[in-house]
């Protein structure tokens, strides 16, 4: 049975970023299983990057106030959109101020049937975390009553979701899609790309991907720089860690590595780069490096992305990240948060390895696990059931 769906995102393309291609990928499943499908969004920040054009299926909002890059849109104008739409299906991307509480409205109002994508936990320092406290104690669980079904990126991450402990009903797994996991992954592909970036004089590659904004900075990349410097201090590997990703931190990471005495030859900020150049990254990549903090972090598409091209992943034991690459063997190592030495530890373990004991076996791994086709399945037992 087909239905017209509308998808509420804090963000969503053209604007880039792990959020952004979570959801669209699940835009994109819904369509393939035969929904009508229209996105009710913000306009882009400023300050973040673009890649395309606005698809014709997606309204964006003028946005009120940005809240550490989070939209605040006038209430009266989600409403409205939503009944612009006139919706069976109302799919909200949580967590999005007073979005979730709208839709609510909405369908509660209109007798429509409302599901939610449960993206992760928000922890914020004090005193936002005070407020954000009294939201989740008063207006999200009044919510969680109206909502038929959620689902989130994995079931481990779903056990240990704080906003998710009091839910009784089914969680489904619905993790990020994947760039393209029909991928065959050989090593010529990835000695060419090394080529191509002009990276062959590198024996091996470190990878860190990821935004450089101050909403990301849970996800640490200042403990990898200084792991970096300890690891170079101590090897005699021609060796090159790559920082991909932009925001307003960038020259403060850069001056981290400054100070640390890390060489242009040691670490590159590549700054943004469009998916191509980023698949060329991944595919020259040996090891790519996680060092997310906490619950923010609620999957990690990186690694999984990093693991299909062909990398190693050293990455925080924290339960976004283990729910996707811990879900068999793979090549993986999961290191304590916040314990840059024992990423020093690592980074010598894989540097010293042969791609060619691990790269096919890890894009194997993402093939089995996060093909489209499994994701499409649960989909549409979630909608059906």
């Amino acid at each position: 049975m087909s239905n017209k769906v509308a998808v509420v995102s804090i963000q969503y393309p053209p604007t880039i970023g792990g959020l952004q291609a979570h959801v669209k990928g699940i835009v994109d499943i819904i369509q393939d299983l035969g929904h009508d499908v229209h996105v009710i969004t913000s306009k882009p920040n400023p300050s973040m990057k673009i890649e395309g054009q606005v698809d014709t299926n997606v309204t964006q909002l003028p946005v009120i106030k940005w809240f550490k890059d989070s939209p605040i849109i006038n209430p009266f104008k989600i409403y409205r959109a939503l009944k612009s739409v006139n919706p069976d299906v109302v799919h909200v991307i949580h967590t999005f101020p007073l979005s979730l509480e709208v839709a609510c409205l909405y369908a509660y109002a209109n007798n429509k049937k409302l599901v939610c994508t449960y993206i992760n936990d928000v922890i914020l320092e004090f005193p936002y975390s005070l407020v954000f406290k009294i939201y989740e104690s008063i207006f999200w669980r009044i919510c969680k009553y109206m909502i038929s079904a959620i689902s989130v990126s994995s079931h481990e991450y779903g056990r240990n979701a704080v906003g998710l402990k009091d839910w009784s009903k089914k969680i489904y797994e619905v993790p990020p899609p994947v760039f393209d996991t029909d991928f065959n992954l050989t090593l010529e592909k990835k000695y060419d790309a090394k080529k191509r970036l002009g990276l062959d004089g590198y024996d091996k590659i470190v990878l860190f991907v990821g935004g450089l904004r101050k909403r990301l900075i849970f996800k640490r990349p200042d403990l990898l720089i200084k792991a970096w410097s300890e690891y170079m201090l101590k090897s005699n590997i021609n060796s090159v860690l790559l920082i991909i990703g932009d925001g307003l931190l960038k020259d403060n990471y850069k001056n981290i590595s400054s100070k640390l005495g890390l060489g242009s030859n040691q670490i590159i900020f590549k700054g943004y780069i469009p998916r191509l150049e980023l698949i060329d990254c991944y595919l020259a990549g040996d090891v790519i490096v996680l060092p997310s903090q906490d619950n923010n972090e609620s999957f990690g598409i990186t690694p999984v992305e990093a693991m299909l091209y062909g990398n190693a992943v050293i990455a925080s034991d924290i339960p976004g990240i283990r729910g996707a690459i811990r879900r068999k063997n793979a090549y993986v190592s999961l290191v304590p948060p916040l314990n840059w030495k024992k990423i020093v530890d690592e980074l010598k373990y894989w540097l010293s390895k042969d791609v060619n004991e691990y790269a096919v076996e890890n894009n194997l791994y993402v093939k089995e696990h996060f093909n489209k086709e499994k994701i499409k399945h649960e989909i549409r037992r979630m909608y059906n059931e």
